[in-house]
């Protein structure tokens, strides 16, 4: 799975967010700005064509995975302390988090979902 999102990364131009002062970010086109009703269909989706490791799966979900991916680097980097604010997760646990997270708020992106859990994992440090 590693080795299948640094491709994805090399291969896949990205949107990146920053927040301003107010805690606002600025999301362009691209798989943080999708809604969680279409995250959520690519997951279910994803587990019809073998589950997030077959190779019919994560081509549906890996926008989702390279956007995770490319956050997780940016924050790592960013934040003090930090060396990988996902570390207490295993391979698809942020997907998971990420898609439970969208379940409870349906009218936000998959963006807010991957930043709402930074937040969390930040606190539980």
């Amino acid at each position: 799975m590693r080795l299948l999102a640094a491709v994805c990364l090399m291969l896949l131009p990205a949107v990146a967010g920053a927040a301003d002062k107010q805690g606002k970010y600025l999301m362009g086109a691209g798989p943080g700005a999708s809604s969680c009703p279409r995250f959520q269909d690519a997951m279910a989706t994803a587990r019809q064509r073998g589950g997030l490791d077959a190779t019919g799966g994560a081509q549906v979900i890996e926008p989702f995975i390279t956007y995770v991916l490319g956050f997780q680097t940016g924050y790592n980097v960013a934040a003090p302390g930090t060396y990988d604010i996902f570390a207490k997760l295993h391979d698809w646990d942020p997907l998971y988090a990420i898609e439970a997270w969208c379940k409870d708020n349906p009218t936000r992106t998959f963006g807010d979902g991957v930043v709402a859990l930074a937040v969390k994992l930040s606190k539980d440090q």
